[in-house]
């Protein structure tokens, strides 16, 4: 029910249902049509778990983060998704969803690569209860006018390579919370984070990178323009990031599906 064949993907029409990912299994080759102006939750709570080539099209009408990751343990990897229609500023906190969720009783290691996520109004990639035992890291993807964060890491093992960050308020018609934080700040990191050959912008914001409660943030090569606050480490970055979609990552729902 609400799940339409296509070519090569499945069609399923947003009805405020949840889909469970189990221990080992794969969700691939999909489009979530968020057009049904209903939530939909993709809820993966086991390990060694794969999501894949998933495109969510239209404006997210919910609650709850459609992305939300539970697993105890093992790996899960999250690749090729398209996040990038944005939400609207209701949800169960002050400023509404956020796109991809971390629960704090989590304890997989995760890896997103090739994401796409825009115009979220309580953050992209929020992984902010990692710590030391285990890990999220963000791989070439792609987040842009998200309020709060883009990225919002936690643990001395997170990291970020060669994604882009920034905020030109241009999916401010989509975030109702009347703060555009599009740029990649990281926030709440208990121990060192990582950030490598990523490209950050500030834009109509202060700061592009903040580092909460006294701790640290290494960049590795990369771009950043706009201010920082706390303690940041820099080797060999420059002050002019390239904004561009990096290659790989889906412009569309569709273009997240293969041919």
């Amino acid at each position: 029910m609400g799940t339409v064949a296509a070519a090569d993907y499945e069609v399923i029409r947003a009805h405020g249902q949840t889909i469970r990912i189990s221990q080992g299994e794969s969700f691939e080759n999909t489009l979530i049509d968020l057009t049904t102006e209903d939530p939909i939750t993709l809820l993966v709570d086991g390990g060694n778990t794969t999501i894949r080539n998933v495109g969510f099209k239209g404006l997210y009408h919910g609650v709850d983060a459609p992305l939300s990751i539970s697993a105890a343990h093992g790996t899960v990897l999250a690749e090729c998704l398209y996040l990038g229609d944005g939400a609207t500023g209701s949800g169960g906190s002050d400023n509404g969803p956020a796109a991809i969720a971390y629960h704090p009783e989590a304890a997989s290691n995760v890896t997103f690569r090739h994401c796409n996520v825009q115009g979220w109004p309580n953050g992209g990639f929020d992984y902010s209860t990692t710590t030391s035992d285990e890990s999220a890291t963000l791989e070439t993807s792609y987040g842009k006018n998200d309020s709060v964060t883009t990225s919002r890491c936690a643990g001395s093992s997170d990291a970020s390579r060669n994604c882009v960050g920034y905020n030109d308020a241009t999916n401010s018609d989509t975030v109702t919370s009347g703060q555009m934080v599009g740029a990649d700040r990281s926030v709440w990191p208990p121990e060192t984070v990582t950030i490598e050959a990523s490209h950050f912008a500030s834009g109509v914001d202060s700061e592009t990178r903040l580092d909460h409660n006294g701790n640290r943030l290494d960049s590795e090569g990369g771009n950043s323009s706009g201010g920082t606050r706390g303690e940041m480490g820099t080797s060999d970055a420059t002050t002019e990031p390239d904004c561009s979609v990096p290659e790989g990552v889906p412009t569309s729902a569709e273009e997240a599906i293969p041919d």
